[in-house]
């Protein structure tokens, strides 16, 4: 018997606005949030950004390789883990992205900087990733996450590892920033002061909207 992650599940998320994301555990949030940042294919229906089919369960969207550029320049990520390049500075792990995407490294640099300097983390540009806290290195992946300018970003769970305290401050920056460069932000959670920040709330229950 086959049981469906999700099932007739609609939602459009409008750029500049958040979207929480609630439901218990196994209701869906993370397969939403994988289907819709092109990570997992739809088994039925599709993902659209304004005019263009991006991944469908008929085959009409992206190729294989669109669909990981697509990925690279227009989705940003934060994960409740917060993954770094040990081998790089915190400046290195934000300007990746941009590099992979071709941007020049002077731009790449800058941009990176002044994103570094608005997550409040401009004296730890340099420093060795592994002597950043929890909080501190959740801010370099939200700067990272941003550094392409990306239509949409995806937080799963993002102050999931963080203590209370620290965890606001990650969410004061993650809203705030997400919101001005004009990003369409959504945020699988199970906390309801997360969801509290969102401009909208989207209930999954057994993969179905609520």
């Amino acid at each position: 018997m086959q049981v469906p992650a999700l099932a007739h599940v609609d939602a459009t998320f409008a750029a500049g606005e958040a979207t929480a994301i609630m439901g218990p555990s196994g209701s869906g949030k993370s397969t939403l949030l994988h289907v819709a940042a092109l990570l997992d294919p739809p088994s039925s229906g599709s993902v659209w950004l304004d005019a263009t089919c991006l991944s469908a369960a008929d085959g009409s969207g992206l190729g294989d390789d669109a669909r990981s550029n697509f990925r690279l320049r227009r989705l940003g990520f934060v994960h409740q883990t917060y993954p770094m390049v040990v081998s790089l500075t915190p400046l290195e792990n934000v300007m990746l992205p941009a590099e992979y995407a071709g941007v020049r490294r002077a731009d790449a640099r800058a941009r990176a900087l002044d994103l570094l300097a608005r997550v409040g983390l401009s004296a730890r540009a340099d420093r060795d990733v592994r002597t950043l806290s929890g909080g501190e290195r959740q801010r370099v992946a939200i700067a990272r996450a941003l550094v392409n300018r990306p239509a949409v970003v995806f937080a799963d769970e993002p102050t999931a590892a963080l203590d209370s305290v620290t965890g606001e401050q990650v969410l004061d920056v993650l809203f705030a920033e997400a919101r001005a460069s004009g990003a369409a932000l959504l945020v699988a959670t199970h906390d309801p002061n997360v969801a509290a920040r969102a401009d909208h709330l989207l209930r999954l229950s057994g993969g179905r909207i609520a």
